[in-house]
């Protein structure tokens, strides 16, 4: 039969964690505890605790960090999808419209209670490249400018080729 773990144990736990809002990894949590519970069983009350929905937990392996739950989100977690997810995630930080609300709304359903839609074929069809817009003349204009090369002088593909690298820089050290 598996020992009983003590509720004092993961309230201390709990507890400790709630002091860094930012997200505490599992060695200073172990520092903090004083060193008096082994790590394998800190890394267990921590799932437990991951799994009962008191903690979050973020990221993967030694790069993992526990946050405690927000007080204002109690049935919130119940929405996550995946135990890593960020506490963020929960927040809004973009203001959406109406019809963008009733979007998200939509979206949020699960799939069996969404209607579903074809596309209209006509409207594709009609479509003759480089003579029909789907788009008006200042949007396309204003999509030509941000995608603008900074530097006119440049050979075709070069500007590409250095976000590109960018890209592959970033990457390398994620």
């Amino acid at each position: 039969m598996p020992k009983q773990i003590s509720q004092n144990d993961l309230e201390r736990i709990v507890q400790t964690v709630g002091q860094f809002p930012d997200g505490v990894g599992i060695e200073k949590i172990l520092s903090e505890l004083n060193d008096q519970v082994p790590r394998r069983t800190l890394q267990r009350h921590l799932a437990l605790l991951v799994q009962q929905k008191r903690l979050i937990k973020e990221g993967l392996a030694r790069s993992s960090r526990y946050l405690c739950v927000p007080a204002h989100f109690p049935d919130a977690l119940e929405e996550i999808a995946e135990p890593n997810t960020s506490a963020l995630a929960l927040e809004d930080y973009i203001p959406l419209s109406q019809a963008g609300e009733e979007c998200k709304k939509a979206i949020k359903k699960p799939i069996q209670h969404r209607q579903p839609v074809g596309y209209n074929r006509n409207f594709l069809d009609l479509y003759n490249p480089n003579s029909t817009f789907y788009l008006p003349n200042e949007t396309r204009d204003k999509f030509f400018e941000m995608g603008r090369s900074p530097d006119e002088q440049r050979v075709a593909g070069t500007y590409a080729r250095h976000i590109f690298n960018r890209l592959l820089i970033d990457l390398s050290w994620n």
